[in-house]
């Protein structure tokens, strides 16, 4: 099991990431981001903008299992600590919504 991090080493990092993706910072602060352990299952985000699950793993397997679920309804991204400069705290996947994620893509470019 992956410790996680604080809730304000969470904070910390998404105001340092907050250049390459805006909203994450404003996300978390209103309770839309999830960060939960990683158990196999893909979990429905419902209301959540974005779950961050905590895995066990290398970082090269990290690297496949966001590539094998990046699939369908969900984008899924990895990060781990040193994977440049939006690294997280610990290994992760994030889930986020494709549909939404394009939205907000388009309104940064407009």
């Amino acid at each position: 099991m992956v410790r996680s991090p604080l809730r304000s080493e969470w904070a910390e990092y998404f105001l340092e990431i907050k250049p390459v993706c805006p909203w994450s910072y404003s996300a978390w602060h209103r309770g839309l981001i999830d960060v939960v352990q990683w158990t196999g299952d893909v979990l429905p985000l419902g209301d959540y903008m974005a779950r961050m699950y905590l895995v066990d793993t290398s970082t090269d397997e990290l690297e496949r299992m966001a590539h094998d679920l990046d699939h369908g309804e969900y984008e899924w991204l990895f990060s781990y600590p040193g994977y440049g400069e939006t690294a997280t705290p610990v290994n992760v996947l994030i889930q986020q919504s494709r549909a939404v994620l394009s939205e907000l893509r388009r309104q940064t470019l407009t």
